[in-house]
């Protein structure tokens, strides 16, 4: 919320006063697959990467992110196992969970879908959850973003996060007195940007 009020207020009002939803968030933006909108998306690679512990679990844990939502029409043909949508879907997913970053993420003590509410203060209160955070001497928070976007414009839409780092680090910060890192894990290109 407090993103969308930082870049659009127009959006922001349409959405949080007046209850009506952003188009993309049910019809696909321009270069999109008509049949998977860009929050569908978002949710599946999100329900898998917040449950996987190895790779081999992964079609498994598709099948089940995909069981859980409504597909649009079409939808369901594209995830079918073997659709080319799936298995670029599945090669995605995969590279990040194999890659090196993704080791360092989960070693050790993590948590995954963190929900936090800082009360402290007083109002404004903040509540959300944090995709992968990572206790101990250099903390670290990692959010996954699902754009479908090429290397070269992570920079400029990792601008457009700030608010949401913000928010995830102070509410960190008053939890446990230090502030962490915060990445946004983009996984389409599999690139990171520290916000």
């Amino acid at each position: 919320e407090l993103q969308l009020r930082a870049t659009d207020r127009r959006a922001w009002r349409l959405r949080y006063a007046h209850g009506v939803e952003e188009p993309w968030r049910f019809a696909p933006r321009a270069g999109e697959d008509p049949a998977i909108p860009a929050a569908l998306r978002g949710t599946l690679i999100h329900g898998v990467l917040e449950r996987i512990r190895a790779a081999d679990e992964l079609s498994r844990l598709l099948d089940e992110a995909i069981a859980g939502v409504d597909e649009p029409p079409g939808a369901e043909e594209l995830l079918e196992p073997g659709a080319p949508y799936r298995i670029a879907l599945e090669a995605e997913i995969e590279r990040v969970v194999t890659g090196e970053r993704w080791q360092s993420y989960v070693a050790g003590s993590h948590h995954r879908e963190l929900a936090f509410l800082v009360l402290a203060g007083g109002p404004p209160w903040r509540t959300g959850a944090i995709d992968l955070y990572r206790p101990g001497e250099n903390p670290c928070i990692v959010d996954f973003k699902t754009h479908r976007i090429a290397p070269e414009g992570v920079e400029e839409v990792a601008a457009g996060y700030g608010v949401q780092a913000r928010v995830y680090r102070d509410a960190v910060s008053t939890l446990v007195g230090a502030a962490p890192r915060v990445l946004l894990h983009f996984t389409h290109p599999d690139t990171v940007v520290e916000a």
